[in-house]
């Protein structure tokens, strides 16, 4: 599978809202801010519970010297998390930090931490780790997978003092350094009902406190 195959069109970039300490970063337009906004202030009809909410803080363990940044997002499945897991990881490389990056893995059996190559297989690392391999292959910034996020995590330690973490929003018990809430700007919080009932991982006021 080649790379460009793997990557988001043009048209999904204009599609994202990405917030991170409850800054929007990306602004497409103003309606449409205003549009998101009105969302966050209406009443909310989704079905949410706090053992709900608590499933946002997932356990990791690091020292404080480490900075981790958590790129989360509110709904199940693909809202676009890894790509912007990616550009995240080259404007920290830009800024002369020393990055690794933490992939999930889904849908992969890795037997162990493994760094993961541009060429590895898809059946051992996953596509999303395959993405930002293929993505950051020209920066320097490694990329691990693991059976958890916690051994991919010690891992990605050995290798960078700033560690990117493709696919949770917040930690416990240690509050990650920084926190990117991802959302479709045109359906931000999905069905707007709470597992089991939609796709939504937490109440959108819990997502929004969580980044």
């Amino acid at each position: 599978m080649s790379p460009s195959c793997l990557s988001p069109p043009a048209s999904f970039w204009r599609r994202l809202l990405v917030f991170v300490k409850k800054e929007p970063v990306l602004t497409p337009s103003p309606n449409l801010l205003s549009r998101f906004a009105r969302l966050l202030e209406s009443p909310s009809r989704s079905l949410s519970h706090p053992l709900l909410d608590s499933f946002l803080a997932r356990p990791l363990v690091f020292p404080p010297s480490l900075r981790v940044v958590g790129i989360g997002s509110a709904v199940i499945g693909g809202a676009g998390k890894t790509p912007v897991a990616i550009e995240y990881s080259k404007q920290l490389k830009s800024q002369g930090k020393q990055v690794a990056f933490v992939s999930h893995a889904y849908g992969a059996h890795p037997e162990s931490a493994c760094l993961v190559r541009p060429d590895s297989p898809i059946d051992e690392v996953g596509d999303d780790a395959l993405l930002a391999a293929r993505s950051l292959k020209d920066f320097d910034v490694p990329i691990f997978c693991a059976p958890s996020r916690q051994q991919a995590l010690n891992e990605a330690a050995k290798h960078g003092d700033w560690i990117v973490v493709d696919g949770i929003l917040q930690a416990s018990p240690k509050r990650l350094t920084r926190s990117v809430l991802v959302l479709d700007l045109y359906a931000p919080f999905g069905s707007r009902r709470c597992l089991p009932f939609g796709d939504l991982r937490a109440s959108p006021q819990a997502c929004i406190a969580a980044s």
